[in-house]
């Protein structure tokens, strides 16, 4: 990979696991490769210090390399005194050796997070601390370029770098009070904390049905042999209210929702079973029409005037669109090359010609939620004002306002996804059938998936009133139906 492939970051991270050991001759290799390499800038490695210098980083190579394949950076507490050392295989101090060292040898590269804090230690050595938001680590270039020439590959990634048997102990753990959580949507810049918020009273009783439900299903995964990922555990996370986000999340860096659609086919096994995938074709758009009263087309990414432009990149464009709650005429920071380069105005005008119900979105979003919008949007302005220490102007609260309300209308159609999903998770436990959720799609086995086909489809005329589109892929991502 060149250089100038590597200018920007990535925008998504990952946390560090160092769950991941080299089995190959391969990667072995690749890891007696780079302890050469830094060595001139560590201590010097005796016999007794090499074997666990080498382990060390070889489990840190193997998340620099996941995490390049999924087009993600790592994220690190650069600090002794951050808790989360005390669950890996290695703590702070010599993270901070084998990172320095990399930085020396011109191997990984670090984009510093929150600020540093310098002190003197007991022994008068000076610690260094970032403190504030965690700092982000990537392989460079001559890391990646190295490891491909010795035929290291993201096709082979998980028999190179598999996870370790500890890595697939580390459960993680699921309480009552954390298998679902409601967050505020005050989701800007200046008030990115989402703290903790009540649920309307008249939502208690739901929510404790649906607590009851995650931890149903945890239990149900605990007790089945599931290979190939860290053990499912999931938790839904709501935003002020049960109507907005919901999404069942499975917890973990390495967990099944991490992989792309075909390696959880080509690796999740389910009591030994293949796994095959169904989900709800162009989803939050078909539940946008739906909500709108309008017809659904059988491919509504192709319809009408959408239909003169490729297919993905249309996908592209209203996903960003459904999402920000604002029909675009500009594309979104990290959109893809190939989308870039078609007009994204001419796209809109497409649009809005062939579904002109859903010109204004925010005009669809329930008044209540709209109300909720506007307080948040309020308390993060007051915020603002004490800050700065002055009033801020009446456009800039309304402005704020109106970013409140497209935020909220994104969570919104999250909602109407993640009930349909809820659903579908009901009906097939009903019929014992074993079902992985996968925010608009359920993974099941193979032998089993007309059966999911079946119940995403029930669930969405429940849910909705109406029967949604559903499509399953096969083994290399083709569509089968």
């Amino acid at each position: 990979m060149s250089d100038d492939v590597r200018v920007t970051w990535p925008r998504d991270s990952r946390g560090l696991t160092l769950g991941r050991a080299p089995a190959t001759d391969s990667a072995v290799a690749f890891v007696a490769q780079v302890v050469k390499q830094t060595a001139p800038f560590t201590s010097p490695l005796g016999r007794r210090a090499l074997p666990s210098w080498s382990r060390d980083l070889g489990y840190l190579l193997g998340d620099l390399l996941v995490a390049h394949d999924r087009e993600q950076a790592i994220t690190v507490r650069m600090s002794p005194g951050f808790v989360g050392w005390k669950s890996l295989p290695f703590g702070y101090n010599r993270f901070d050796r084998l990172h320095g060292a990399l930085t020396q040898a011109g191997l990984i590269e670090t984009k510093v997070g929150g600020f540093t804090s310098i002190r003197t230690g007991e022994f008068g050595q000076r610690e260094i601390s970032h403190i504030g938001y965690p700092s982000r680590v990537r392989a460079t270039p001559l890391l990646l370029s190295q490891a491909a020439a010795l035929g290291l590959s993201e096709a082979s990634r998980w028999v190179e770098w598999p996870l370790t048997a500890e890595a697939l102990q580390r459960v993680p753990e699921v309480t009552s009070e954390t298998a679902l959580s409601v967050k505020s949507p005050g989701h800007t810049s200046d008030n990115p904390t989402r703290y903790d918020v009540t649920l309307p009273l008249e939502q208690d009783a739901e929510a404790e049905l649906l607590r009851k439900q995650v931890l149903d299903l945890n239990a149900y995964y605990a007790a089945q042999e599931i290979e190939g990922c860290l053990p499912p555990r999931l938790r839904r996370l709501f935003f002020g209210d049960l109507r907005c986000g919901g999404r069942f999340f499975a917890l973990g860096e390495d967990s099944y929702i991490t992989f792309s659609s075909g390696m959880r086919r080509e690796r999740i096994r389910f009591n030994g079973e293949r796994m095959a995938e169904a989900d709800l074709s162009a989803a939050f758009l078909s539940i946008a029409l739906v909500v709108a009263e309008e017809h659904v087309p059988l491919d509504p990414y192709s319809a009408g005037s959408l239909g003169l432009f490729p297919r993905e990149v249309v996908k592209e464009w209203i996903v960003q669109t459904l999402q920000k709650g604002n029909v675009r005429g500009a594309w979104a920071d990290g959109t893809s090359e190939d989308a870039s380069s078609y007009d994204a105005k001419a796209i809109k005008r497409a649009f809005v010609e062939t579904y002109p119900a859903l010109k204004d979105l925010v005009a669809m979003l329930p008044q209540d939620l709209r109300e909720m919008a506007w307080v948040y949007a309020d308390k993060a302005s007051d915020a603002i004002e004490h800050k700065r220490g002055g009033p801020l102007e009446q456009p800039q609260r309304k402005a704020k306002r109106g970013a409140s309300e497209r935020w909220v209308f994104g969570q919104w159609l999250t909602g109407w996804e993640s009930q349909i999903m809820a659903e579908t998770l009901r009906l097939l436990t009903d019929q014992s059938i074993p079902a992985l959720p996968i925010h608009d799609s359920v993974m099941v086995p193979e032998r089993l998936v007309e059966g999911a086909e079946w119940a995403l489809k029930t669930a969405s005329r429940t849910v909705l009133g109406r029967e949604l589109n559903v499509a399953v892929k096969d083994k290399s991502d083709r569509y089968l139906t």
